[in-house]
């Protein structure tokens, strides 16, 4: 203790640590020092920093003389940053609640056996266990960006936020506990690898089925960026997909909660259309407003006459919907009218897991197919270059969602190869009359050789060793084109002999692939660039029943997605029923 207070003396006197004179010759004011003794015993400045600016001294760290302890310190700056005395006590305390894992959190449940917390332990150890977060405006800024988690569709104390707060309070003070210190670093790290895995990966991973990409993002890299002084609300943002589409949901999700918050909506139990008046139409533009289908000022309204604006507001709700635009609240507009806020807002938070399966970078030029729009576009630079009107699997013979797959070719004029498993639902058809297969121009081959569908009996065939192809005819069942792309489900898109289903809003009704109403048209959106494939010169071909097999000039990605939460082009928000039931098996995990 003698020897700690003559050093305080000597600091002040204008000498070194070692005795001699400082160079700086000039005479020092006079300076009051208060002191007061530590738990320990040992003798301390109450107040270093506003001593050490008194004396004219700035020393960025103390001095190796000066006896630290793991109990009540005053090693660091105002702003967090610590001094190498301190930053040992606190790499000690880190060590320490790495290994006593259940101390670590009470508000959530760490899963120490998670790749992102063997990730953690490793990164910690690899620096000696010093500390990640040595600044207090970044803790701050860290927590911040996890207050706005559910913006994300994300909840903050599935990531600590409640811990961190309480840790960083206590971690805050003149005098500092290295401990308090430690546990504040473990907590934040652990909370970032967490929250980061979450915004990378989903909240959880989608059954096999599902043919996901999984984004990649170094979480150890971008922790270790902190430490060197980059932004945490930057590295937080950099973890989220890329697509506008995403960040598009953001805003949405903040709207429908703030909606929710508000509360008090109504049900609409019966038809009102043009012409009516009353509460209920206050209510539904009310409603409308919330959802931004009426201008803001129709917000507050109790009475509205159900004019031309509420009709129009009406008929936009219904598009973003995908319902028929009559301008009239129908039972199935009144259906999706009375899905609460709430449901809303789960299924926003679905799609933007949704997108987190998605590659942020699908490709200069790739197909994308939403199951649940029915819709298949072909992009180039960000942009539709078209909007195909597509009919998807029935609810038996789902189409599989699948990512970045590759485009192999083009085939006009197509025959078909029917797939062992049609061939089994055709197969008492075939029973009952073998003709039927010469009258759709399908030929039959027994074990390679063609034979005469009349030849074979039916009901005592091992079907594996028949193959069916059909001829390219107009009434193939793949139409006049056939687009292929990689995967193991023999899935592909195809024109159709027919069209009726095309105008149906309900478009679930093929075998697995995709149908596209357009097929010329997407077959030169595919082959935009190939020298000669005119739009003339592609009809042609598909009419001539010869098969022809044409690759596109340029790379092209398949996307096949099920989203039935997106924001359009216009920035509207869409909504369609879930046709195959993935939103209520996924929403149970979210």
């Amino acid at each position: 203790m003698i020897r700690e207070y003559c050093f305080i003396l000597l600091v002040l006197m204008g000498f070194s640590a070692c005795g001699e004179q400082a160079n700086n010759q000039k005479s020092l004011p006079t300076t009051t020092v208060a002191l007061q003794n530590g738990d320990d015993g040992v003798l301390r400045l109450a107040n270093p920093a506003a001593t050490l600016e008194a004396s004219g001294q700035l020393f960025a760290s103390e001095p190796p003389s000066v006896k630290t302890t793991n109990s009540e310190t005053a090693n660091t700056a105002t702003d967090g940053t610590m001094n190498e005395a301190m930053e040992i006590e606190v790499a000690a305390s880190i060590s320490k609640y790495l290994k006593d894992k259940s101390t670590l959190l009470s508000s959530v449940n760490t899963n120490y056996e998670s790749e992102a917390y063997k990730k953690l332990k490793k990164f910690y150890s690899a620096r000696g266990s010093r500390a990640v977060w040595t600044n207090f405006k970044r803790i701050d800024a860290y927590i911040g960006a996890l207050r706005r988690a559910t913006r994300h569709g994300l909840n903050p104390e599935h990531y600590a936020l409640s811990d961190v707060v309480s840790a960083a309070g206590a971690a805050r003070g003149a005098a500092l506990s290295s401990s308090k210190r430690g546990k504040l670093d473990v907590l934040l790290s652990n909370s970032f690898m967490n929250y980061g895995s979450d915004l990378l990966h989903g909240r959880f991973r989608p059954a096999k089925e599902w043919e996901v990409v999984w984004r990649k993002r170094d979480l150890v890299q971008l922790l270790s960026g902190i430490t060197k002084g980059n932004d945490p609300v930057s590295a937080v943002n950099s973890i989220c997909p890329k697509k506008d589409a995403y960040w598009s949901l953001t805003k949405k999700i903040q709207q429908y909660q703030a909606a929710a918050k508000k509360g008090g909506w109504e049900l609409f139990t019966y038809e009102i259309g043009p012409g009516d008046s009353g509460s209920q139409v206050g209510a539904l533009a009310r409603r409308l407003a919330a959802m931004g289908d009426l201008p803001a000022n129709y917000a507050n309204t109790s009475s509205a006459s159900f004019d031309g604006t509420v009709t129009n507001g009406l008929k936009k709700f219904q598009r973003r919907h995908g319902l028929p635009a009559t301008g009239t609240a129908d039972q199935r507009t009144r259906n999706a009218l009375n899905v609460s806020f709430e449901s809303r807002i789960q299924e926003i938070k679905l799609a933007m897991n949704r997108y987190r399966w998605t590659p942020d970078y699908p490709g200069k030029k790739y197909v994308w197919v939403n199951i649940p729009e029915y819709k298949t576009y072909v992009i180039e630079n960000d942009k539709a270059i078209a909007d195909i009107i597509s009919v998807v699997g029935e609810v038996n013979n789902k189409t599989p969602v699948m990512m970045n797959k590759k485009f192999l070719n083009v085939i006009l004029s197509p025959s078909w190869n029917l797939p062992y498993s049609i061939a089994q639902e055709e197969l008492e058809f075939i029973r009952k009359d073998p003709a039927v297969l010469i009258v759709t121009d399908v030929d039959v081959l027994l074990d390679g050789k063609k034979v005469s569908p009349t030849s074979i009996n039916w009901h005592t065939v091992d079907l594996k060793r028949v193959r069916l192809k059909q001829r390219p005819k107009k009434r193939n069942a793949m139409g006049q084109a056939k687009f292929m792309f990689q995967n193991n489900h023999s899935i592909f898109l195809h024109d159709t002999p027919n069209k009726v289903d095309f105008d149906s809003d309900m478009r679930a009704q093929s075998h697995g692939c995709i149908r596209v109403s357009e097929p010329a048209l997407f077959a030169a959106k595919l082959l935009k660039g190939k020298s000669g494939w005119s739009m003339g010169r592609i009809q042609k071909a598909m009419d001539s029943g010869k098969e022809q097999f044409i690759k596109p000039p340029t790379s092209i990605k398949v996307h096949i997605n099920y989203l039935t939460t997106w924001v359009d082009k216009n920035g509207e928000l869409q909504h369609r029923e879930d046709i195959y039931g993935h939103d209520i098996q996924q929403l149970q995990r979210l």
